[in-house]
């Protein structure tokens, strides 16, 4: 059985602490085949955060300066996973990222992708 899910989510807090809601498509491995792939896709149209900088120029640590800064994000995932036959063991590879769009007084568009591998348990 195929597993399609339309979910909403919290962004993950990162630089500085970001929050907002958003929304997208997964689509989920089926571990009862020996080869599948899966994918999300996931869309933050307004995250906000407050950023605190001590720069020593017109900011310190006894009066920092606070930037309320603001991203669109979109996050995204896709692999392939192979399960073992009669264990409950399965491999993973994929692709991840994110992408980041500024908005407000966030300095830059940011982008973070890279490959991954991991071993899972499925009960």
């Amino acid at each position: 059985t195929e597993i399609y899910t339309l979910s909403l989510h919290d962004a993950l807090p990162i630089y500085p602490n970001l929050t907002g809601v958003g929304g997208g498509l997964e689509k989920l491995p089926s571990l009862q085949r020996a080869f599948d792939w899966y994918g999300s896709i996931y869309y933050y149209p307004s995250v906000r955060g407050t950023y605190t900088s001590t720069n020593p120029i017109g900011c310190s640590t006894a009066s920092p300066c606070n930037y309320n800064v603001g991203y669109g994000e979109l996050k995204y995932d896709i692999g392939v996973d192979y399960s073992f036959e009669n264990i409950p063991l399965f491999l993973e590879a994929g692709w991840l990222g994110m992408r980041g769009y500024h908005q407000m007084s966030a300095p830059a568009d940011f982008s973070e992708n890279g490959p991954y591998v991991g071993i899972g348990i499925h009960f």
